[in-house]
């Protein structure tokens, strides 16, 4: 039996006190050798549940928060048969067979942050294994053209307001005489 318990440590997670909870249950895990994988995420987009974690165990996902470090021994034992009866623990806010089935997250399309609360957003070796770079691999082997149309029939656009085709822009920049490109991010807080 191994079971998976990632706690979300982004801004909102550790503002509630989430990387006490991620000890807590650490400690119990070195201290019982309990067979279980502690990993750290970012957050899954429940940011009014946190401290949130989740478990998965024989794939069953159940969502709890919020939770204290305090619950991390009830937690665990719930999930490895050790529970005494009546236990208390944490809320659980959702058991299901995918995350997304819980109606909050389940309502939501994430795109460019679909890996929020799946992987260490700390661990190159994390994103690898979850076919991070794939596109970067895609791109390699494309024509600068060829990433422009792909560009331009994914029909992205800039998040200055204007929200002019980023697939246009790079073909006017690519059509200018000099040989020197650059390509400008402008990143603001508020996007992922």
């Amino acid at each position: 039996m191994n079971i998976t318990v990632r706690v979300g440590l982004s801004t909102c997670g550790r503002a509630a006190g989430a990387q006490a909870v991620f000890n807590a249950l650490a400690t119990q895990v070195r201290e019982h050798a309990l067979p279980v994988t502690l990993q750290p995420t970012g957050c899954v987009g429940a940011c009014h549940r946190e401290p949130l974690v989740e478990v998965v165990d024989n794939g069953v996902t159940t969502l709890y928060g919020p939770v204290a470090p305090s619950d991390a021994a009830a937690l665990l034992q719930r999930h490895l048969g050790t529970a005494p009866a009546g236990d208390a623990g944490p809320p659980v806010v959702s058991r299901h067979a995918d995350r997304h089935d819980y109606p909050f997250l389940g309502r939501q399309v994430k795109v460019t942050t679909g890996l929020c609360g799946v992987i260490d957003p700390h661990s190159l070796d994390d994103y690898l294994a979850h076919d991070g770079y794939a596109a970067l691999r895609q791109a390699l082997t494309m024509t600068p053209e060829a990433i422009i149309q792909a560009v331009k029939d994914a029909h992205l656009r800039g998040r200055g307001g204007a929200g002019f085709p980023t697939g246009q822009k790079w073909e006017i920049s690519r059509g200018q005489a000099d040989p020197r490109k650059f390509i400008i991010f402008f990143e603001d807080a508020g996007d992922p």
